[in-house]
């Protein structure tokens, strides 16, 4: 349910694969996004068939380690599937690399966003068990959830909105 936006925020798609998402976020006003994505493969992919959409950057990186990201640089992190593939094993007690692993990743968006940037995770794990992994009260204390719905599907999304302070 976006609009054209009337600022152009500096949206940041986490673990962006092949996504259609910046396209369409691009064919509705938003120009300044920059896709990341430790596949060399992808982000050449997505370079060469999205050449023609100005403001479109594609970068290779490991967003538990953002360094082309500076601090506070972006406006609107989106993650949508990233987080999901980052947590294996028991989601009741995770092991100890995904802790880590989950730690690096929120700490790195936290950091990369500015003072009143949105973070959007969207995801099908249920929100008891995502809760205690994003939550940040240093940063963003308070978030909101909703269910999404595919229509006529009968699987569940959540999607998690934080604004950073």
């Amino acid at each position: 349910n976006l609009t054209t936006p009337t600022s152009n925020p500096s949206i940041l798609h986490l673990g962006c694969g092949n996504s259609l998402l910046p396209e369409d976020l691009h064919k509705r006003g938003y120009k300044g996004q920059t896709g990341v994505d430790f596949s060399e493969v992808v982000i050449r992919d997505m370079r060469a068939k999205c050449e023609c959409f100005e403001g479109l950057r594609w970068e290779v990186m490991d967003v538990r380690d953002m360094r082309g990201v500076g601090d506070g640089e972006v406006g609107v992190a989106i993650d949508k599937g990233t987080l999901d593939a980052m947590l294996s094993g028991s989601l009741w007690d995770p092991p100890e690399d995904v802790r880590r692993n989950t730690k690096a990743y929120i700490d790195e968006v936290a950091r990369v966003l500015k003072s009143g940037g949105l973070f959007l995770y969207i995801t099908y794990r249920q929100p008891h068990f995502v809760k205690p992994i994003i939550a940040r009260e240093d940063v963003w204390p308070e978030f909101e959830i909703e269910r999404i719905q595919e229509e006529g599907g009968v699987f569940e999304y959540f999607g998690f909105v934080m604004r950073k302070k």
